[in-house]
């Protein structure tokens, strides 16, 4: 059966909070009421739960939210705890159609670095990166402040396939491919970036268009 949970009447409401700072944040409550409707529909009509044996719930996402010591979230932070949501539903038709508060955002921009994940680490590429001399090869510290893993994390949770648990290759495909937008949509499309690495840091400008017919991040095991 395919169970399409259209997430645009989950945060309709929310369109009516525009700031002037970061990615218009969101308040903490409203986004919780969010969830915890959405929890409802899952645990009550989603397919995924007429299996005798399986109980499907996003209770670990809605306590990672109350957890928050802020009372407020931005934007694309919204669009994560969406994303974990799908991931622990674990159905590849239910997703985002359309996400309407990506227009409160900053214009796309691209981030330029060929990368590598290797065991849940960010490295540069040392063979699409040859412009960056010493910093090839090398594992990426923190990008505009927020730790590779913050990364990671999200390129891993932007959509999900079917099944539950670690070895969704959808959701790991679709963060590999789409890494250069996803990586400036979680900053906030900013239009420079910078690298710090383990030998120095570098500054670069965003890009303001992305290749997408190679694979821009690559998944590897040590």
């Amino acid at each position: 059966m395919k169970t399409y949970l259209n997430l645009i009447c989950l945060i309709t409401v929310l369109l009516t909070f525009v700031g002037t700072t970061y990615a218009q944040n969101i308040s903490k409550n409203d986004v919780l009421t969010d969830f915890e409707f959405l929890n409802n529909a899952v645990v009550h009509a989603h397919g995924a739960n007429y299996h005798p044996k399986i109980s499907v719930n996003i209770n670990a996402v809605l306590k990672d939210i109350s957890s928050l010591k802020s009372d407020s979230i931005s934007i694309p932070d919204f669009r994560y705890y969406i994303g974990r949501a799908l991931s622990e539903i674990g159905c590849l038709h239910t997703s985002v159609k359309a996400f309407p508060l990506d227009s409160q955002m900053n214009k796309p921009t691209y981030f330029p670095v060929p990368l590598l994940i290797v065991n849940d680490e960010l490295y540069i590429d040392k063979f699409k990166a040859e412009k960056k001399g010493k910093y090839t090869g090398q594992k990426v510290e923190e990008i505009n402040g927020y730790a590779s893993a913050y990364f990671v994390d999200r390129l891993m949770h932007y959509l999900s396939g079917d099944g539950r648990g670690e070895d969704d290759s959808f959701a790991k495909e679709i963060g590999m491919i789409y890494a250069p937008k996803l990586i400036s949509y979680y900053l906030d499309y900013p239009s420079q970036f910078k690298i710090k690495t383990g030998i120095g840091s570098f500054s670069i400008d965003a890009s303001e268009k992305a290749d997408y017919r190679y694979r821009s991040l690559i998944l590897m095991k040590k």
